[in-house]
């Protein structure tokens, strides 16, 4: 009986990496030689090198991926309209990217209350109720943002006891004299 060869990790990996090179070889793309393509292939092409272009790949990647050759690509992303699709779809992109923000929206407010509800850490829950209260228009004021009214004490020298048991009459004079000196001082603010 033939001695048996050892498998050792040296000859299992030069075994696995003679099996790869072998399967590369098979699907190894030649991109310095031009594709004959189909009329219906060619939109189509076209299409898939606007798309890499605008996912920032390379011009030998894009070759690559296509299985055409680097000057198929340069030749496709010489022509004109192909350029002007490229900058018409960039331009989309930002209102694409917030509109598909704006529709997990929802799920990441759902997802605070969740955490809001469920968890035991008071901090999180803190946190997490302010983004639902922020993201809702219910806005933080800081300690810094307060605005303190100014108070004036107006001495009335029971005035406004007197005024409540005066009878209606009185009291609706009363009203409008107020809402005279209300839009004397109104209008010598405005002026």
């Amino acid at each position: 009986m033939p001695a048996r060869r050892q498998s050792t990790p040296v000859r299992r990996a030069i075994a696995k990496k003679s099996q790869v090179d072998r399967i590369r070889r098979q699907y190894k793309l030649n991109t310095a030689k031009r594709l004959k393509l189909l009329p219906a292939e060619v939109p189509h092409v076209e299409q898939m090198v606007v798309v890499l272009k605008l996912a920032n790949y390379s011009r030998v990647q894009m070759s690559k991926v296509i299985g055409i050759s680097l000057g198929q690509v340069n030749e496709i992303l010489a022509l004109p309209r192909i350029n002007e699709e490229i900058a018409v779809l960039r331009k989309k992109l930002p209102a694409a990217a917030l509109e598909l923000l704006q529709d997990f929206m929802i799920e990441a407010v759902m997802v605070l209350v969740d955490v809001m509800r469920t968890t035991e850490d008071d901090g999180m829950r803190i946190k997490a109720a302010e983004s639902v209260l922020d993201r809702g228009g219910v806005i933080k004021i800081s300690r810094q943002e307060r605005v303190e009214e100014e108070v004036i004490t107006v001495k009335d020298g029971g005035m406004l006891e007197k005024l409540r048991e005066a009878p209606v009459e009185v009291q609706e004079k009363a009203a409008q004299l107020i809402e005279e000196l209300e839009g004397m001082l109104s209008g010598q603010s405005s002026e």
